[in-house]
């Protein structure tokens, strides 16, 4: 069983919900840009996920997103299938 998200990754899934981000549909590499595109309160950016290994392990983890991985290791495909409530 995979360990709960912590604070930061549960703010990164809030992030990527609340995002433009076309959730049918989406890459490791669009979800880090939307990540890190995104000010915090204070109108800072972020500087993590530093690499797609983090985020992909995040959304992993999230039992609202299923992936279909790329041919020759390019990575995976993100959709969530989850309840737009969450993105609350």
């Amino acid at each position: 069983m995979p360990k709960p998200l912590n604070k930061t990754q549960k703010g990164w899934i809030k992030i990527i919900l609340k995002s433009n981000l076309d959730l049918s549909s989406f890459t490791n590499i669009q979800a880090i840009t939307v990540i890190k595109e995104t000010p915090t309160r204070d109108g800072r950016r972020k500087n993590y996920p530093q690499h797609t290994g983090s985020i992909n392990q995040v959304l992993l983890k999230h039992p609202d997103f299923t992936y279909v991985r790329l041919a020759n290791k390019l990575g995976n495909i993100w959709t969530y299938i989850g309840d737009n409530k969450n993105a609350d």
